[in-house]
């Protein structure tokens, strides 16, 4: 009996976890000084909008590098079935 693996995507838990804290705080930095130069003050619900903003790009982020890997997958399984097919004729 073989073992099957799950499908690596190549993003682990904690680089995710890393780079959505980075994005967070970069996002949050612009958007702390956009709001000084159009002399408004950052506010809870301010904060709460960019975070949000955040996990719905991230997650559209996630979603997409997914659909990368299983179209890569997908390329790979159809050159097998043309080389089987080559090999079996038909």
């Amino acid at each position: 009996m073989t073992d099957l693996k799950p499908l690596d995507l190549g993003i682990k838990w904690y680089d995710w976890i890393l780079s959505s804290i980075i994005f967070v705080l970069i996002v949050l930095f612009v958007s702390i000084i956009l709001d000084r130069l159009f002399s408004r003050q950052p506010t809870f619900d301010h904060f709460r909008d960019v975070l949000l903003f955040t996990l719905v790009f991230r997650v559209f982020y996630q979603r997409q590098k997914e659909y990368e890997a299983y179209e890569k997958t997908a390329g790979v399984l159809t050159k097998v079935m043309n080389l089987l097919s080559k090999r079996f004729g038909k």
